[in-house]
């Protein structure tokens, strides 16, 4: 795996490709441009529409999270720019960004909007999934190295250690 932050890239470019396809697709089955829903990006206005509408909302809590699962789609933003940097903290920051806006954008698959959501909000919400995974790789890739174990050896005893124990048996042994 020499070749991680150009598979990272990669990932993250899917991601990107993803969560630009979804603003063009039907996100919730209400909608008004095509009759198969409402779109990506008239979904992302719905969701901002506290902000400008008159009155107190209905339901704060709703509001509040509509409008935070919105400015979500400005971590995405964040991403192109960490990796324009390539300043490896803040593309880890943007990864965690991702992996949280993930959390959150989830509230609409648990709430009673559920049974309208359509393509365009899977492919949506699963982008962050996607490129929060793919920031957090190198630095978890370069944590599994500096423990001494592979990815996937669960539960093993790092090569350091285990030498150490074969040369305190072996002293022992010389007494």
């Amino acid at each position: 795996m020499s070749n991680l932050p150009m598979r990272c890239k990669l990932i993250t470019t899917i991601g990107l490709l993803w969560f630009g396809i979804a603003w063009f697709l039907p996100a919730y089955k209400y909608g008004k441009t095509l009759p198969e829903g409402l779109l990506g990006w008239e979904a992302f206005q719905l969701a901002l529409s506290p902000l400008w509408q008159k009155g107190n909302p209905e339901h704060l809590y709703d509001a509040v999270l509509s409008v935070a699962s919105a400015l979500t789609n400005f971590v995405i933003v964040a991403v192109l720019f960490a990796w324009r940097r390539r300043n490896e903290h803040f593309v880890q920051l943007v990864g965690w960004a991702c992996i949280v806006s993930l959390g959150l954008n989830a509230q609409w698959f648990l709430s009673d909007a559920k049974l309208g959501l359509r393509s365009g909000y899977f492919l949506w919400w699963i982008s962050f999934g996607i490129i929060g995974v793919a920031c957090l790789l190198p630095s978890l890739k370069r944590e599994v190295r500096a423990e001494g174990t592979h990815l996937g050896g669960f539960g093993g005893v790092p090569e350091n250690n285990a030498n150490d124990a074969s040369s305190e048996t072996s002293g022992k042994q010389d007494r």
